[in-house]
């Protein structure tokens, strides 16, 4: 049963954002292609249509073979994303139509996201299956308290060195990757069978961890809730690294983050209670992988039992907030873009000082 329309909180994006990326990217590359999006068009579409090239990007990576202009197609479809992902906040902003349903349309693929980025990179650099699988479990762990945080306290907080920098870094490396050279020193063993690149990546997974144990401590409001979550993905990736199948673990690790992340995504958007993991999926792989009883079968029917579960999150979500919904944005005033610029800046002073 959907919670009542009257019990939704007031909506309110609220963001601590340190990147030190950020606003040169917003102001230097989105914010002149604003111009070009027509006023009419609502923010939710150019989300919807922006994630496309990510899907896009995850196939080339996967099926393109052993053709090199891989390395220059994929990162543009990334940063073609990624643009898009700063444009639609912008249009909503410009268009005064910033919604509970457009932040859940951003936040809820990007849970998506953060998974195919993973898998794109391994997929180009034919990284071990358990390299890929610590560094895919570590990235949603540290993904997931971010969330958590929002949750808990109602604010977003971006660090210094986040996402977009993230994404920017590994967009440079795979772009590198098109010259022989580099490419045969990134796959060069450092250490027995474990590349360069491999190396990069548990580097990089070592960090977030860092980071995430930053923000729990920043917090204070860890709970048993999201311990389990913490603890079934430690159990996730203990089983499915002996299997090494590395699509099957993206998968069932992606929609089983999803899931999570999606049911805080969930209360904090419309004042649903706060969920438990679900412990159905972990449960049975563990049986099956330790007593050999069927264990591909019950692999196939927990992934579809975790994609009904994503399903079903973003249909009750978008249910209860479809009020917000439009399909063509409403005429009104335009505003100066440099009168927006104030706008945004006056924003990060705010949250900086509520920090």
């Amino acid at each position: 049963m959907f919670a009542k329309e009257t019990s939704i909180p007031e909506y309110k994006y609220r963001v601590n954002d340190y990147s030190v990326v950020t606003p040169w990217f917003r102001e230097t590359i989105v914010r002149p292609l604003i111009t070009y999006i027509p006023r009419w068009i609502p923010a939710n579409y150019i989300t919807i249509s922006s994630n496309l090239f990510m899907f896009a990007a995850l196939l080339l990576s996967m099926f393109s073979g052993e053709n090199r202009y891989v390395f220059l197609v994929v990162p543009i479809l990334v940063l073609s994303y990624v643009i898009g992902d700063h444009l639609d906040g912008m249009q909503a902003k410009r268009t005064g139509t910033s919604s509970a349903l457009g932040e859940f349309f951003d936040h809820f693929l990007d849970i998506f996201n953060n998974g195919i980025l993973v898998m794109i990179v391994c997929s180009l650099m034919n990284v071990s299956p358990w390299i890929f699988i610590i560094c895919l479990t570590v990235s949603y762990i540290a993904h997931s308290a971010l969330f958590f945080e929002q949750l808990k306290t109602g604010w977003l907080v971006f660090e210094k060195f986040g996402a977009l920098e993230a994404v920017i870094l590994i967009l440079f490396i795979i772009a590198s990757l098109y010259f022989v050279p580099v490419q045969s020193l990134l796959l060069s063993p450092v250490f027995r069978q474990v590349t360069y690149f491999e190396l990069f990546m548990l580097v990089s997974a070592a960090i977030a961890l860092f980071t995430w144990l930053k923000t729990l401590l920043r917090m204070k409001a860890v709970n048993a809730k999201y311990l389990s979550f913490f603890i079934v993905m430690i159990v996730l990736m203990a089983i499915l690294i002996p299997v090494g199948k590395s699509v099957v673990a993206f998968g069932i690790i992606t929609l089983f983050s999803i899931v999570y992340i999606g049911n805080n995504q969930r209360s904090h958007l419309t004042g649903f209670p706060e969920k438990w993991p679900d412990f159905i999926s972990p449960a049975v792989l563990a049986i099956s992988f330790y007593t050999d009883f069927y264990f591909e079968d019950f692999t196939t029917i927990i992934l579809i039992y975790l994609a009904g579960r994503v399903i079903w999150i973003a249909y009750t979500t978008i249910s209860i907030l479809r009020h917000y919904w439009v399909w063509r944005n409403p005429e009104m005033m335009p505003s100066s873009l440099e009168r927006e610029s104030e706008l945004d800046r006056e924003v990060l002073i705010i949250s900086s000082k509520n920090h």
